[in-house]
């Protein structure tokens, strides 16, 4: 199950966690349908590296629901807003992110073990 954040002392909080476990970063639309398919994709990465008994956190956020959040999410990590988006966060800094059909279970297992 991916943990939905909804303020911004949560979003505080986790970019802190990813100090000790990598964190994952998803935005993600709810009315849209290129966004249900890249929830599809995170989802079948989720039970694929966690067989593998990788430490990792994934959240979510969702991009109309949570527009402040989403928002603060692209100014802190200078990005331009997608969605869907997935970004990853190591030590409180983005190592790496994809959107759209770029959302793919094995590129974020690679990003994951520090291979892109």
């Amino acid at each position: 199950m991916i943990h939905v954040i909804q303020t911004l002392a949560e979003l505080d909080a986790q970019i802190i966690q990813s100090q000790s476990i990598p964190t994952f970063i998803f935005k993600h639309s709810t009315r849209c349908g290129t966004s249900r398919n890249a929830h599809a994709r995170v989802q079948q990465f989720i039970e694929t590296i966690t067989q593998e008994g990788h430490s990792f956190h994934l959240v979510m956020v969702r991009v109309i629901e949570e527009r402040e959040i989403s928002n603060e999410i692209s100014r802190r990590f200078s990005i331009i807003h997608q969605s869907p988006q997935i970004l990853l966060i190591r030590n409180g800094q983005l190592v790496w992110h994809a959107s759209h059909q770029q959302i793919d279970p094995a590129q974020m297992r690679l990003a994951l073990l520090g291979k892109l």
